[in-house]
């Protein structure tokens, strides 16, 4: 579609403010830019109208249209992963997503969500629009891949693209979690343990299922414990319902020998894990002592005495804040990687129905 004239001003305007503009700095007179472009006033005002809607700048009434501090007018498109079409709702990604966007709020930025409904760029028009028409100061994936397509088009019109599997905005320190875990067992004095991991994608920022696996078998072997080749469950989805209560069973009845420890990486996992350690009768922490990842905040209720290796959201989302605003303002920033808390079971606990863990 062929751009009308104040839009062709517009987009040339929106290029000088980003790159050799300051904040504060006022633009010509109206007068002066309809000049320049050999325009009528009332087309020029059309074209810095729309730059004001942007937050590119503002009208102060004696001095004239300014450049605004982006920091306390710019607008952030941020992508998030659409529950409404999964199985059950993910703790985790609910509770990071509305904090980082109140962190970055309180720091002055306007957002704009969307939702990605699939891992694919479908459904994403308007963020492709707005991207194009320069709204946005920077984009922010919030979790998960970004697709090619939207890293080409934040390329070739000049936005910041943060985010991403390949550069998250925090991590969890996912092999100290490991780490953590295995050593917890071994402390409680477990010889034979087994792991349950999700397999792709996951939503814990940082998670590979595949190196936490080998991670998990070294630092067993470095303590001189085992674990039998089915007792290493890493390709389950865990948002799959009861994708946790079949990985169980299956590494349960992989040999004759039963694990007497087990590190599940996945709350998710661990609730549907916990029904099939119910029904099978599983003496907990007699016959299997039980440490899982859980997010601090979710209501989880534990059947049995189990030890939580803790990851705070709030934490996450206020690294990532951080990491966003010191990107988009030119600063060196780095990916943080924030440790989980363990936290030991509770000796005395009241054990309730499978019902009670949906």
């Amino acid at each position: 579609m062929k751009k009308r004239l104040h839009e062709k001003i517009y987009a040339v305007l929106r290029q000088e403010i980003l790159s050799q503009r300051m904040p504060g700095e006022r633009l010509p007179s109206e007068a002066e830019m309809s000049k320049r472009f050999k325009v009528s006033v009332v087309t020029l005002r059309n074209a810095t109208q729309a730059l004001e809607a942007e937050g590119f700048v503002q009208r102060i009434s004696g001095v004239g249209v300014v450049v605004c501090d982006r920091k306390k007018h710019g607008h952030l498109a941020l992508v998030l992963r659409d529950v409404a079409f999964c199985p059950r709702p993910l703790y985790f990604h609910l509770r990071f997503t509305s904090l980082l966007q109140r962190n970055l709020l309180r720091a002055g930025w306007r957002t704009v969500n969307h939702l990605q409904i699939t891992s694919g760029p479908d459904g994403l028009d308007e963020l492709r629009d707005g991207i194009t028409r320069g709204r946005y100061t920077a984009v922010v994936w919030t979790l998960g891949d970004v697709p090619e397509e939207f890293r080409a088009l934040a390329k070739e019109h000049g936005v910041t693209l943060l985010g991403g599997s390949d550069q998250p905005l925090a991590l969890v320190d996912y092999d100290g979690m490991i780490r953590a875990g295995v050593d917890h067992l071994v402390h409680q004095g477990c010889r034979r343990i087994a792991g349950l991991f999700s397999g792709p994608p996951t939503e814990l920022p940082g998670a590979n299922n595949r190196h936490a696996s080998r991670i998990f078998k070294e630092r067993i072997a470095y303590h001189g414990r085992a674990t039998a080749p089915g007792w290493v469950i890493q390709d389950t989805e865990a948002r799959l319902l009861g994708s946790g209560w079949q990985g169980f069973r299956d590494l349960w009845t992989a040999s004759q020998e039963r694990p007497d420890g087990l590190l599940v990486l996945d709350d998710v996992m661990y609730r549907d894990a916990a029904r099939a350690i119910l029904e099978l009768g599983i003496r907990v922490p007699s016959q299997l002592r039980i440490i899982t990842h859980s997010n601090r905040g979710d209501d989880l209720v534990h059947p049995f005495p189990v030890t939580s290796l803790e990851v705070d959201p709030q934490e996450m989302a206020a690294e990532a804040a951080e990491f966003v605003i010191q990107s988009i303002e030119g600063h060196a920033a780095r990916t943080q990687a924030v440790p989980a808390r363990l936290i030991p079971a509770k000796e005395e606990t009241t054990r309730p129905t499978p019902a009670s863990l949906a």
